[in-house]
């Protein structure tokens, strides 16, 4: 199995490990139940017997509580992974052997016919998936009622009741029918579980194919804005990375922990790729200006939060809708601020979406130690010192000291992506110079120029 796999299967038995204990825990009426059909003459059962399963129904509801408790704890599962997967594994074998008890325990009466009944068992251990798991709760299964039998056949011979006249020929007549239960109930079974988990395994396989081919499309947003405006297709490139580091350091700082598992932190840098997708609308001569806004332009570039939202509105649904609402918060909020004055909602401290928070912070990260018309890159130093100074007013203080932590670890990218990408902003900068010559002296093209457009056209 791959990692998809396995991350499915182990929900699954997380899932029904909790069913299981449900189970486990309905299954203390059934000693009650039948002591009161044995006051009524319906049964007759010795009240100790049902004392004595009563007690271990109890007892073994008890451990199963306590152990479903322990490991529904997010922050023992992060942080005792393997413990974690050894108590399910436990779990899923427990409850099914318990209940096989009582059920073999009730059996050993002569005046109880468990019959079929006891395949419930099997059949619960078919929810796991697991081809090892319903062989042994096969076995297991059989194993018990046939040692029930024995001491059943024993009771009904003492009382009279034997088929046949001897005790053993009872518990040959009775074993024999169990056992063609038994071979008929392990078939189907086993069937049932392989072709599942089977069928599992392909479906899973077929939907993490389109996960990936979807968020791997979302890769080439960068790429397609770089053909549009080069600084902003880097910048998305660079949050990306950020958003990431930032995210899996607040978590190993214990920050967040129950939003920022694994899949959360893949779709939160999934989604920075389309953080700045409403740029797209914004003209070229703003987006590259080298000098300052006026305040005319400085409204239009407020815009591209809300152009970003309404473009992510109409992507197809992803993730079932979960990578879309992120990508969403993440473009639409981004430039909220923690303490309320940012744009376009004016929004305060967790009224903005955590993912917005961090991307927030790596935006702005990206935007003091990258090149832009208007500046040089800016060291780090004084990078991290404006970083803090937004602390408790722009950014979310821990985010902020989630980022300073990784000082080495950003300088070093940032200054990965100012070698190898260098050569292309400057090659880019150059053309747009030109292009603005151009406008300004008001050229046109040649009559020669002209005619080679149309017969191209």
């Amino acid at each position: 199995m791959d990692q998809y796999d396995d991350d499915f299967f182990d929900e699954n038995i997380e899932k029904i490990n909790h069913l299981s204990a449900r189970v486990l825990i309905a299954g203390n009426i059934v000693p009650l139940a039948l002591f009161i059909f044995t006051k009524l003459g319906i049964f007759r059962l010795p009240p100790q017997l049902l004392f004595i399963a009563q007690c271990i129904l109890v007892f073994a509801s008890l451990i199963q509580f306590s152990l479903l408790k322990v490991i529904s704890n997010s922050k023992f599962k992060s942080s005792n992974p393997f413990l974690y997967r050894k108590i399910q594994n436990f779990s899923k074998y427990y409850t099914p052997i318990i209940v096989n008890i009582i059920v073999g325990f009730l059996a050993t009466q002569a005046h109880i016919g468990v019959y079929i009944s006891w395949s419930f068992v099997v059949f619960l251990s078919c929810l796991y998936y697991d081809i090892k798991l319903t062989r042994v709760m096969c076995f297991i299964g059989y194993l018990i009622l046939v040692g029930a039998q024995y001491i059943k056949s024993g009771n009904r011979f003492v009382e009279g009741i034997t088929e046949g006249n001897s005790h053993l020929f009872d518990f040959i007549a009775f074993t024999a029918g169990y056992t063609i239960e038994w071979i008929f109930v392990y078939l189907i079974a086993t069937l049932i579980t392989k072709r599942s988990h089977k069928t599992l395994q392909v479906a899973i396989k077929q939907n993490q194919n389109l996960k990936e081919n979807q968020l791997a499309f979302m890769k080439f947003i960068p790429t397609m804005l770089k053909k549009h405006e080069i600084i902003t297709g880097c910048h998305v490139e660079h949050t990306v990375q950020y958003v990431e580091m930032i995210c899996n350091e607040m978590r190993r700082q214990n920050m967040y922990e129950d939003e920022l598992t694994d899949e959360n932190i893949r779709l939160f840098s999934a989604a920075a790729n389309l953080h700045d997708i409403g740029k797209i609308y914004i003209p070229d001569h703003i987006l590259n200006k080298p000098g300052r806004y006026t305040p005319q332009e400085y409204e239009m570039m407020q815009e591209h939060p809300s152009r970003g939202k309404e473009i992510i509105e109409a992507m197809p649904v992803i993730e079932e809708g979960k990578f879309n609402k992120i990508a969403l918060d993440m473009a639409y909020c981004h430039h909220e601020k923690w303490d309320g004055t940012g744009y376009p909602r004016k929004i305060a401290g967790k009224d903005i979406p955590l993912c917005a928070r961090i991307m927030a912070v790596a935006d702005v990260t990206d935007a003091l130690l990258s090149f832009r018309p208007y500046k040089d890159p800016m060291d780090i130093d004084k990078a991290m010192s404006i970083l803090i100074e937004g602390k408790g007013t722009q950014f979310e203080p821990c985010i902020v000291d989630a980022a300073i932590t990784l000082k080495p670890l950003i300088l070093a990218l940032s200054q990965e992506f100012r070698t190898n990408e260098t050569e292309q902003i400057e090659k880019e900068m150059a053309f747009r110079e030109k292009e603005r010559e151009s406008l300004l002296k008001g050229r046109t093209i040649n009559d020669f120029q002209q005619k080679e457009i149309e017969h191209n056209a």
